[in-house]
């Protein structure tokens, strides 16, 4: 038989319940061949004995080869697998209970997010705006030395500092803000 065939036969015997011997005659093939590929691939009905309907499991087996319920491994497996999920969700419980437990004694920190140029400046100060945008304009004039241009006098103008501490302002604003708009969070 071609694999895909193999593939049919199995799902006849793990989903279906049929016996070895029904899954020959209808695939045309001995049932010593269909119990080499069931040994050899592992097919096991162990697992689907609770999906499938009770008359189907019945008529699959002769009646020597039926145990009783209480020694099916397949319900004692069912049964663990239920036991192991409510204490699954008990502990998920527990977990919710102590991060809300947490929460609780989480310190609260208020942090204002300046949104105007205004409050930036009033936030840092004039003095520290300048002392910033000197240390930019430093920066900027060792990059025109190492280009070979002359340095530019920022210290006597005023103009100069004012225009590189409104870019500062603008840059402040545009990290301080840029994610928070978009996530409503820090």
């Amino acid at each position: 038989m071609a694999k895909i065939e193999w593939a049919k036969a199995r799902r006849d015997y793990e989903k279906q319940g049929m016996s070895l011997a029904a899954i020959a005659r209808k695939h045309g093939v001995s049932v010593t061949s269909v119990q080499g590929h069931k040994k050899s691939e592992g097919w096991n009905r162990e697992q689907i004995v609770d999906d499938l309907p009770a008359e189907t499991v019945a008529s699959s087996f002769a009646p020597e080869q039926t145990i009783p319920v209480e020694a099916a491994p397949g319900l004692r497996v069912q049964q663990r697998i239920a036991q192991l999920e409510a204490e699954l969700a008990e502990a998920r419980r527990r977990v919710v209970a102590q991060e809300a437990e947490l929460e609780k004694h989480r310190p609260t920190v208020e942090w204002h997010v300046y949104t105007t140029p205004e409050q930036v400046r009033q936030f840092f100060g004039e003095e520290k705006m300048k002392e910033i945008a000197g240390l930019a304009l430093a920066e900027q004039n060792k990059a025109r030395v190492k280009r070979g241009l002359p340095p530019f006098d920022y210290e006597h103008n005023p103009e100069m500092h004012e225009r590189e501490i409104v870019r500062i302002v603008d840059e402040l604003l545009a990290r301080r803000t840029r994610f928070i708009d978009a996530n409503q969070r820090l």
